[in-house]
């Protein structure tokens, strides 16, 4: 599912991550050239942390993530058994 560039904010995440954990059918989301920063981070975070949730691959490719949104999104990797690719490209990771 590709939703690259799509004016997507934190406002955006929880109306997504609500989705994330209901289908079983996504199984790559592109969300790069969104600004979801570190709050739509946590909330994808919490969505990808659901045993419901079978998505494979995730493209945050600048997203306006810094080291606290990447916390996040680590601390949900060891619960989530699917996903394989997390893409987090041009983000403001370690620029601190």
């Amino acid at each position: 599912l590709h939703l690259w560039h799509n004016q997507f904010t934190k406002k955006s995440m929880p109306i997504l991550a609500q989705a994330l954990r209901r289908t079983k059918t996504v199984k790559e989301l592109d969300l790069s050239w969104n600004r979801i920063g570190n709050n739509g981070a946590k909330i994808l975070a919490e969505a990808l942390s659901s045993p419901y949730c079978v998505l494979q691959e995730l493209d945050l490719t600048k997203t306006q993530i810094d080291d606290r949104g990447a916390t996040y999104l680590a601390a949900m990797l060891p619960q989530n058994l699917h996903l394989k690719r997390l893409i987090l490209n041009k983000n403001l990771i370690g620029k601190e």
